[in-house]
């Protein structure tokens, strides 16, 4: 059985008996009636935080309302959080708020 090595990111063989292989392989089976769940896009585990609390704001919750976490780096959430300002506000009623869209310039 080859395999990498995490701790020093080597390809090593390891043998093993068919007792053990089968072990590990019932390991990866799930019972009945369980499902795997897997998470993709704003719910993957990269950026789940900064995501929900965009999903947040775009639902209408101020950013003085959520739950304030270290690893959120996004623009509007670090605004509010050093200089007391929601960016996300809207200027001209200040009830609404805006949401901001990523503009991609690709060559071609």
């Amino acid at each position: 059985m080859n395999y990498i090595d995490r701790k020093s990111k080597t390809a090593k063989i390891e043998t093993i008996s068919e007792e053990l292989f089968l072990r590990r392989l019932i390991l990866h089976i799930l019972p009945k009636g369980f499902k795997k769940i897997r998470f993709y896009g704003f719910m993957t585990n990269r950026y789940r935080k900064s995501m929900l609390a965009l999903c947040r704001m775009l639902l209408g919750i101020p950013l003085a309302q959520q739950i304030e976490t270290d690893d959120l780096n996004d623009t509007a959430f670090l605004f509010w959080k050093y200089f007391g300002v929601d960016i996300t506000l809207c200027s001209a009623c200040g009830k609404g708020h805006i949401s901001f869209v990523k503009i991609n310039n690709r060559g071609g």
